[in-house]
């Protein structure tokens, strides 16, 4: 009987709007204009395929141009190192 009313009243196509719109309003408003200029416009005109595209799309620009924890440890190394040899050489 539950199932019959949902479907009647809120086809996966309304629930799937319905979730987009929850997470869409949930983002801070600068990611949500980062994440409506990335998708050419609204992100609430899309479908819920093309915005899991284009947000997987996202992660994995920022993943790839990110820099690694280990290049970051490896230049606060080296710009310790640089001070180090400033101090050493003003003293």
């Amino acid at each position: 009987m539950k199932r019959m009313f949902l479907e009647k009243f809120f086809p996966a196509s309304k629930t799937a709007t319905i979730r987009k719109e929850i997470w869409h309003k949930g983002l801070i408003m600068m990611d949500r204009s980062m994440i409506d200029a990335s998708s050419g416009g609204a992100l609430m005109d899309k479908t819920p395929i093309a915005t899991r595209n284009l947000i997987s799309n996202m992660e994995i620009q920022q993943h790839n141009s990110s820099p690694s924890l280990e290049d970051l440890v490896k230049q606060m190394a080296t710009s310790n190192i640089q001070f180090q040899q400033n101090v050493t050489n003003t003293i």
